[in-house]
This record gives C-alpha cells, structure tokens and sequence, in this order.
C-alpha cells in the first residue's frame, strides 16, 4: 500500500506539478504584497510536498525534490538565487540526520 501511494504521488506531481504551477505561481505572485512572493510560494510548496511524501512513506527530500521540478519553469531567475542560499542551509542538516538514522540503525543490527 505504501509503495502505491509512493508511486502515486511521484506519479501526479510529475505529471501535473510543473503545469499546475506554471499557472498558480504568477497569480499568488501577484495576489501577494510580499517582496519576494514567488520564493515564498515556493517555500511552501516545498515544504507541503516535503510533509506529503513523508505522509505517504517516502523520505521528505523526494517531496522537495518534485517541488523543485514542478517550479523549475515557473519562477524567475531571482527564485533560483535565493534557493541556492537556503539548499546551503538546509542540506547539511538533511545530511546530519541521514548520518543520526544511519548510526542508529547500524548499533541496531550489531
């Protein structure tokens, strides 16, 4: 069951992600008063997908990883940049608990 709905949610954000986006991104880009409100929406996209795969039994980096895909074409240059400083943030606290699973599981089986 797990693996069904693993592969279904990879299956539609692939096949919808980068479309859907294509046209909510401009327009919450320009409902919002934010500066940055592009990044913002795609914060939370990532974040959102994050939590879903993580619900449906894939790690949290495959949700981010399809948020990334689906916004790829639909935000600006600008977007990128700033994802580039949050993924060095964020990356070496991914790879710490990757490290932590991996040392517990590996007392585990000794």
């Amino acid at each position: 069951m797990t693996a069904a709905l693993a592969l279904g949610f990879i299956g539609i954000v692939v096949k919808w992600g980068t479309k859907t986006a294509s046209r909510v991104i401009p327009r919450l880009h320009l409902k919002m008063r934010a500066g940055e409100g592009q990044f913002a929406a795609a914060m939370v996209l990532m974040f959102t997908l994050s939590a879903l795969a993580v619900y449906v039994g894939v790690a949290a980096i495959i949700g981010a990883f399809l948020a990334g895909m689906a916004l790829s074409e639909s935000v600006d240059r600008r977007v990128h940049d700033l994802a580039q400083g949050v993924t060095e943030v964020l990356v070496p606290f991914f790879l710490v608990g990757v490290g932590a699973r991996w040392h517990a599981w590996s007392r585990f089986t000794h």
